[in-house]
């Protein structure tokens, strides 16, 4: 890879894909770990038991009265 692409990464020109940043890591002698965790507040709020798209109706209904 040439500096130039490095440098539009660097950036925020183009986004890396999964194993492009796995090959980067590789270069550097490191290795890509990527997690998924929950949101720091969906412990603490429950899901609604509202189908989404009655949730959506009422949110675009709510915007429109405002």
């Amino acid at each position: 890879m040439r500096q130039p692409a490095i440098a539009r990464f660097e950036a925020g020109g183009t986004v890396p894909t999964i194993p492009l940043l796995e090959r980067l890591a590789e270069a550097l002698g490191l290795r890509l770990v990527v997690q998924m965790a929950p949101a720091a507040d969906a412990e603490a709020a429950p899901a609604s038991e509202e189908p989404p798209q009655r949730r959506t109706k009422r949110r675009k209904q709510a915007m429109v009265a405002a």
